[in-house]
């Protein structure tokens, strides 16, 4: 979720392989990959293939534990930990980019909650993502398409959107 809505999947999708200790995820780190999540991917499909880059990492690190040459090394310094989203959690802010916007719905939309974004003194509750464009300019910040399509203004960008 946190990726998503931090915008960050294009750069913090991965999984580690790390050693339990008495604390929660403060264990030695035994491999570590990055996981490509391309724009549009859906929150299961992100999952899956962090899965699957996880159980090739989990077999090369039993290998290397077998044969005894595992090298394991502290986690860097300045991890956090992020609680369960809230219903706030799932706002859109029009500063975003409309990448941003899309990739976010678009990962996080099988938790079935609507999407809120308040733009030009109103708020509108969205579904889905359908497309954006990074770099269209709309003449004011929302344009209602139809009864069920909008258009938004974002920073840049334009997403279109279900409601």
């Amino acid at each position: 979720f946190w990726i998503f809505r931090n915008g960050t999947q294009a750069t913090a999708g991965g999984v580690t392989i790390h050693h339990m200790d008495a604390r929660f995820d403060t264990g030695l780190m035994a491999a570590q990959a990055a996981v490509a999540l391309a724009d549009g991917i859906s929150g299961p499909e992100a999952e899956q293939r962090c899965t699957q880059k996880g159980g090739e990492l989990l077999g090369q690190v039993l290998d290397a534990l077998a044969a005894g040459n595992l090298v394991s090394r502290p986690q860097p310094a300045g991890g956090s930990y992020q609680s369960w989203p809230q219903t706030k959690d799932f706002r859109l802010d029009t500063n975003w980019s409309a990448r941003r916007a899309f990739n976010f719905m678009c990962g996080v939309a099988e938790w079935g909650t609507p999407f809120a974004v308040e733009t030009a003194g109103e708020i509108i509750h969205l579904q889905r993502a359908i497309a954006y464009d990074a770099d269209q300019k709309l003449p004011a910040p929302v344009r209602h398409i139809d009864t069920s399509l909008v258009e938004l203004q974002f920073s840049p960008g334009v997403l279109v959107a279900q409601k």
